[in-house]
């Protein structure tokens, strides 16, 4: 009975004996009195459903693509018109002389040869029958070449200069508060705007070499440095005052702004619109002038220095 027992539960006995001997080689005691344990953490996560993270450092890149336009020129053709070409028929009048003959018969008796015998003819029956002609006007016309007409399309080239913006990505790059950041000096390869850099705001730093045709470009500048040396050409400009060889001229805002002439101007009065030519230059090395100056020209840092002054037609 014994026997037949064991039998049956052979395989049970043997899965047993199987789990005991994993758990004896799995959980051991160390020489030290130290109690280790060894797991296979995928097994884990597929037998009892739990997740087994792994962390690591890892270093990586990202990547921001740039692109700019790019100005492709070039000539295309167009319609210019259409010219057209036909025959007309004109009438006209000719004069042309010709000459036209008109034939007379004269008849009249003259006297006999003397000495003449009559002929053969005497006494018989004789007539003679004389044909007239007169000539009469006539015309025609025949077609005849008279030249022709040549159309030959000729075409004539030209430069031109084609100015359009273009468009370029570039990066701004804010650190922050980081401190190990390192930016590589070539990150914006393209250059600066023409005219000087832009800064944060709009405002146009640098230095232009254009000349002045605006008036407060001088009542509003701060630092003389930056206009010293400039060519003005203003046009239309207002005389507020006269005060010897030192005119101002108002702006639109009616601030005033300095103008010391080289000649006396002795036909310019205030109220005249006036055309100047000059430089700029710094107002501390033009000397004071004899009266004080405008209230609205208070504070200038900047002066004109005319070498003509008109008036404006």
């Amino acid at each position: 009975m014994k026997l037949k027992w064991l039998l049956n539960n052979s395989q049970l006995i043997l899965s047993t004996l199987g789990v005991a001997a994993f758990a004896a080689g799995c959980c051991s005691k160390g020489t030290g009195g130290s109690y280790s344990s060894s797991y296979n953490s995928q097994a884990y996560s597929e037998s009892s459903g739990g997740t087994a993270q792994t962390q690591e450092s890892t270093s990586g890149s990202q990547t921001i693509p740039l692109y700019k336009e790019q100005l492709n020129v070039g000539a295309r053709q167009v319609d210019d018109g259409t010219v057209t070409i036909r025959k007309v028929v004109k009438t006209e009048t000719v004069n042309e002389p010709v000459t036209l003959r008109k034939e007379s018969l004269y008849i009249d008796r003259q006297p006999s040869s003397s000495g003449a015998e009559a002929g053969s003819q005497a006494f018989q029956d004789q007539q003679i029958t004389i044909q007239l002609h007169h000539d009469e006007p006539f015309a025609s016309t025949q077609i005849v070449p008279n030249g022709q007409i040549v159309a030959t399309t000729k075409a004539d080239s030209q430069q031109t200069t084609i100015q359009r913006q273009v468009r370029t990505e570039d990066v701004a790059i804010d650190k922050g508060n980081a401190q190990n950041v390192v930016i590589s000096g070539d990150i914006n390869q393209d250059n600066q705007p023409m005219g000087g850099a832009t800064e944060p705001g709009g405002q146009v730093t640098g230095t232009e070499t254009g000349p002045i045709t605006d008036i407060s470009i001088v009542t509003t500048c701060s630092d003389p440095n930056s206009l010293n040396g400039r060519q003005v050409q203003l046009n239309n400009v207002k005389v507020d005052q006269i005060n010897g060889r030192y005119i101002y001229i108002t702006d639109n805002s009616g601030k005033d702004a300095c103008v010391h002439l080289d000649q006396p101007a002795d036909n310019v009065h205030p109220g005249d619109m006036v055309n100047i030519s000059g430089t700029t230059a710094d107002m501390s090395t033009m000397g004071q002038p004899a009266e004080p100056m405008p209230q609205a020209a208070n504070g200038q840092h900047v002066c004109i220095r005319a070498q003509s002054v008109q008036i404006a037609k």
